[in-house]
């Protein structure tokens, strides 16, 4: 049980809030308001919460990091955004909108981003030397002795809307980038703020060095009404902090301009006066912030001087709060849940778990139900041992013989069966699916919110093409998968030409011939597959392939190839278990560090450090159904 809330902020910087304890199982969850079902969608946004929009811009947020985020093939290393999104990896010029800008693809990409038009591009700086500051298909970067700023200005014309979006604190390869970071951060004593106030020094700084070319883009692309009427600004961590103070700016500076604030562990950047200026002067202002977060926190209060601007939206594995001080702990993480509920993956999982749960088709109780019951018992009755070998034996030269207890696969599939009516055939995706978003989140293990987007996503989603495109995505990576033989999350050209000839259709085509065109197309989208090769990348081709001609001669992947190794993937149950629900010894996953850091993937660590290696009982809190607003966004993930 959560407590849940719909909340407005007025022009005048007043606020509204109904708060009320909403039951997660209760089919009347009261949240149209949160929906935003109640108001003309027509128009775009208005100044309600709407968690559809607040799981879109943290996966824009998490873009603009620069440095091995979750969209960048690892291979590419340091993406520069100096060179706009020519220095970029295609997966990110993907999900910039580039390939839609471009006419690559005719289609809208998840995110319904559409790259800034080039006539935009500029470089800025004192005249002596290479300008520190450029921005170049909307990707921004100033870079001197001192601040590291990086931006992105991004279009989505469908909702006539302008997004700026700020990168937090990096924990970059190029120990320079941190360093800078962290003296912005750091620089934590009070200036004035033009018209009143005092703000924290650093981040005004940082700020200043990209803030006239975002105010003078913004207003040019608010000046025709007829295609944008509003801008959003976006951050998460210290891209918080930068969104608060830019947001403030262009409402300063464009006359008339609808500004809205989304931030994700932002931290605090002005005085209470600044607050109050900010509050009447900006539509909206929502602060996510998950559960122990400790960022948010800092400097907050009497001693630092320091006050939160808009409205705090506090999350955790528990539940929903709008402004409420008796917050619950979701009791999740341990003692190093301060740092780990900062991770922007963290907030990227919760957010779409929040919005499966509560979507229209979910509001049955008896889904919620027959969720639970199947989550249980995949992790208590556990009827699958496995015997596995491995080389870390107790004594060097040795192979250690270990036993290892499988969640139990067949009880989820035979109630999701029973109770929801998912054919038998379907159900083998929901553990591939389960493995995919745990590389998409970079998770340490797959657990409750994981099962439940996995689900919600094949099967229970309000839109026929998002479920087929998601069932598709979860055989891709399924097959991608089998073929990994290392299993890194790349295919090497030994296993990337294994896969091609497996699953393609060659024709009267040689080997050679058939891959030749494979590797043309590849490289129509800028992907280079002669080293390695990622799922990303993969599934951007797969994406685009269609639209070459020759292409749909040489290549379709036929269902009964997929299924046929899908099955081969499944486990192999070696005989029932000693006592079902005994849980096997739990296991330490590996820890991931800093946000914007490349997911971990099957690849590092152990590939079943499930969440069934958890004691039974230890995943109440994740048990708990989220009370929260509108449907995951479709194939964001």
């Amino acid at each position: 049980m959560g407590c849940g809330a719909s909340a407005k902020q007025n022009h005048d910087g007043t606020s509204t809030s109904d708060l009320r304890i909403v039951d997660g199982l209760s089919s009347d969850l009261s949240v149209l308001d949160l929906t935003g079902k109640k108001r003309d969608s027509e128009k775009g946004c208005n100044n309600s919460f709407d968690l559809q929009r607040a799981a879109t811009y943290v996966e824009i947020s998490a873009m603009v990091y620069a440095d091995g985020a979750y969209w960048a093939s690892s291979k590419a290393g340091v993406g520069s955004l100096k060179q706009g999104l020519g220095g970029v990896s295609p997966t990110l010029r993907y999900w910039c909108g580039g390939l839609k800008r471009d006419k690559v693809l005719e289609e809208d990409n998840a995110l319904c981003l559409v790259a800034l038009d080039s006539k935009f591009d500029k470089t800025w700086g004192d005249g002596s030397g290479e300008p520190p500051g450029s921005m170049r298909d909307g990707l921004i970067h100033y870079r001197d002795g001192k601040y590291d700023t990086q931006a992105i200005i991004s279009l989505r014309p469908k909702k006539r809307e302008v997004v700026v979006s700020f990168r937090g604190t990096e924990f970059s390869s190029d120990p320079s980038v941190l360093v800078r970071d962290v003296m912005t951060d750091a620089l934590a004593d009070r200036v004035s703020y033009p018209g009143g106030g005092k703000v924290h020094h650093g981040v005004y700084s940082a700020l200043g060095t990209v803030e006239k070319v975002i105010v003078d883009t913004v207003k040019e692309l608010l000046k025709d009404t007829g295609v944008y009427d509003h801008v959003t600004v976006i951050g998460h961590s210290l891209g918080g902090g930068l969104a608060v103070l830019c947001a403030m700016a262009l409402a300063n500076q464009i006359p008339n301009a609808v500004v809205d604030v989304y931030t994700y562990g932002g931290m605090a950047v002005g005085c209470p006066k600044f607050k109050e200026r900010f509050d009447k002067k900006v539509r909206a202002c929502w602060r996510v912030v998950n559960d122990q977060d400790i960022i948010p926190t800092l400097m907050v209060g009497r001693v630092m001087g320091y006050a939160h601007v808009g409205h705090d939206v506090h999350i955790n594995e528990a539940g929903l709060w709008f402004d409420c001080e008796n917050k619950v702990r979701d009791g999740v993480g341990g003692r190093l849940s301060c740092f780990t509920d900062h991770l922007i993956s963290n907030y990227r999982r919760l957010l779409d778990l929040f919005s499966a749960i509560v979507c229209e088709q979910n509001r049955d109780p008896a889904i919620m139900l027959a969720l639970r019951e199947a989550w249980e018992v995949y992790l208590t009755s556990a009827e699958q041992n496995q015997m596995v070998l491995t080389v870390k034996g107790t004594r060097q030269g040795s192979v250690r013989c270990q036993q290892v207890s499988a969640p139990n696969q067949l009880g989820l599939h035979r109630i999701l069966n029973q109770k929801l009516g998912i054919p038998e055939a379907d159900l083998r995706l929901v553990q591939p699916e389960m493995l995919r978003l745990f590389w998409w989140y970079g998770a340490s293990e797959i657990d409750w919110s994981i099962f439940v987007i996995a689900v919600y996503s094949l099967y229970l989603a309000a839109d026929v093409d998002t479920r087929k495109w998601r069932q598709n995505k979860a055989r891709w990576h399924q097959i991608f998968r089998h073929f990994d033989s290392d299993m890194d999350e790349f295919l090497d050209q030994k296993e990337f030409t294994a896969m091609m000839l497996e699953i393609g259709q060659q024709g009267d085509m040689t080997h050679e011939q058939f891959l030749a065109e494979i590797k043309k197309d590849f490289k129509s989208i800028d992907v280079n597959i002669d080293n390695e090769l990622s799922f990303s990348e993969f599934m951007l081709w797969e994406r685009t392939h269609a639209k070459h001609e020759h292409q749909k001669h040489v290549f379709s992947c036929s269902v009964s190839t997929v299924e046929r190794l899908i099955a081969k993937s499944q486990p192999v149950a070696a005989g029932p278990s000693s006592a079902p629900g005994t849980p096997p010894a739990k296991t330490t996953p590996p820890d991931h560090t800093g946000p914007g850091t490349p997911p971990a993937g099957p690849g590092s660590g152990d590939p079943l450090s499930l969440n069934a290696n958890s004691p039974p009982g230890a995943n109440k809190a994740r048990l708990a159904p989220l009370p929260a607003p509108s449907d995951l966004p479709g194939v964001v993930s």
